[in-house]
């Protein structure tokens, strides 16, 4: 990661001889990037002027990138909060067929209790009938 500022390469490329070129674009490479060649000296407000704009094109990217992810960001907000509203619906049926279902679960948990009961009070006994415990009808629960 580099964290020294722009004009800090700028200048430290120019005091070995290598300076900007000022007409090749190389933010296709990434946004800080640029090409330095060795060449005639340029002034140091040309140097300075340069940096600024590279260091522009990265804040530029910075800000777009941000406001890209902002407004994905409020998109997936909006889809949630739809499916949010979605769910809150009350659909008289689905919540009567819930209710049966949950009836349904508590009458077969009590049998289940019961059959588990019955098996652990014959676990003594050599024989143990599979046939005496009524399976409760399904239908019959209103």
């Amino acid at each position: 990661m580099n964290v020294r500022p722009v004009i800090y390469w700028v200048r430290r490329f120019a005091e070995f001889g290598f300076y900007p070129d000022l007409v090749l674009d190389a933010s296709f490479l990434s946004p800080q990037a640029f090409v330095v060649r060795r060449g005639t000296p340029v002034p140091d407000d040309v140097l300075v002027l340069f940096a600024e704009t590279v260091t522009n094109r990265i804040h530029r990217i910075s800000l777009i990138t941000r406001q890209e992810r902002m407004a994905d960001l409020q998109a997936e907000q909006r889809s949630l909060q739809d499916r949010i509203a979605l769910l809150e619906q009350v659909d008289p049926d689905r919540v009567e067929s819930l209710a049966e279902a949950e009836r349904r679960i508590e009458m077969l948990y009590d049998w289940a209790t019961a059959v588990g009961d019955m098996l652990v009070s014959r676990m003594g006994s050599p024989e143990i009938p599979g046939g005496d415990v009524p399976v409760p009808a399904l239908d019959s629960v209103q």
